[in-house]
């Protein structure tokens, strides 16, 4: 378990609760500090889901105004992060139906490598999942917290077996993906 400073706060489109891949559960699992929160207003449509968020709190989202986590002074960096988590479509559904979120402060960042995302596919080169936006924000927020490497080399290895095993089963890999929105 990587012992991480920065809370990670995962707000989970629950369409994605039960997705076999998702890379929210992996990535909770992998981090002291961090919490995954299913959106349920009460209805299948109601996806607002209103946190109690601590000072210090930012979203990690790509909006237009967002300021790219390594452009910033160590004094201004968030030390709670909330990120969305569903497919491209669950996430902007997420953002649009939660108007709290407009209210925190907004961070992006700068993709090192092409998503590792194997089984499901990005609408673009920049975009990555879950699992790999945390662990890009730590690598920012946090250069010094040990076993981020480690993390993606096992999300990266799940992701190859599981190619492999849908190839096995006359399975095209490239292909839209159940949970892909596609």
């Amino acid at each position: 378990m990587l012992d991480n400073a920065t809370e990670i706060i995962v707000l989970q489109h629950p369409r994605e609760r039960f997705h076999p891949f998702g890379s929210a559960r992996m990535l909770v699992a992998s981090l002291r500090r961090a919490r995954l929160e299913v959106a349920f207003g009460g209805s299948e449509r109601d996806l607002s889901h209103p946190l109690s968020l601590p000072p210090g709190s930012g979203l990690l989202y790509p909006h237009p105004e967002a300021v790219v986590l390594g452009e910033l002074a160590a004094a201004d960096r968030p030390r709670h992060l909330v990120l969305l988590d569903g497919t491209w479509s669950h996430a902007n559904r997420l953002y649009k139906d939660n108007a709290w979120l407009a209210d925190l402060p907004h961070f992006a960042i700068t993709p090192q490598q092409k998503s590792r995302y194997l089984v499901r596919a990005e609408p673009a080169a920049h975009c990555v999942s879950t699992l790999e936006a945390a662990a890009e924000a730590l690598m920012v927020l946090e250069p010094e917290l040990a076993g981020i490497d480690a993390l993606l080399a096992l999300f990266e290895r799940m992701n190859r077996d599981q190619v492999a095993r849908a190839a096995a089963f006359g399975f095209d890999a490239a292909a839209p993906r159940f949970g892909d929105g596609a």
